[in-house]
């Protein structure tokens, strides 16, 4: 089962994953101990969390190879962050016209939000402000 703290490793990794296949769009619904995958090509794939678990350490040590994140894995990587600091427990997320439809049931109660691509950009960038001020020292 993947965790609260690890989504955001988790999604990019299967961002990544997902765009290698060449899909366009992607849901992925949250079973607890596997992750129900649908992309446009027509397939879905259960991945089970000791595969999770491999796509997030290949994605860790791709890692400072200098090779930027594509848009969905970025995108993913944003919505995981989310997830994780809501502490979610389980998930779904579909990709719809106006960005991603994200469901979550938390501790603090049930989410449902839609993260436009741009609001994904400004919150990804927050982040990485974020973790350039935390390596520097430096507060923005």
């Amino acid at each position: 089962m993947i965790t609260p703290g690890q989504y955001s490793d988790t999604l990019r990794a299967l961002g990544a994953f997902i765009e290698r296949t060449g899909a366009a769009s992607v849901e992925i619904v949250d079973q607890g101990d596997s992750w129900l995958v649908a992309a446009t090509l027509g397939s879905e794939t259960l991945f089970s969390t000791f595969m999770l678990d491999d796509l997030r350490g290949e994605a860790q040590r791709r890692r400072g190879n200098g090779q930027a994140d594509g848009q969905l894995s970025r995108a993913l990587r944003t919505i995981g962050q989310q997830l994780d600091a809501a502490q979610a427990q389980s998930f779904t997320l579909r990709q719809v016209i106006e960005g991603f439809l994200v469901t979550a049931c938390c501790e603090s109660g049930d989410i449902a939000r839609t993260y436009s691509p741009d609001q994904l950009e400004a919150l990804a960038s927050d982040m990485e402000q974020g973790r350039r001020s935390e390596l520097t020292g430096h507060s923005t």
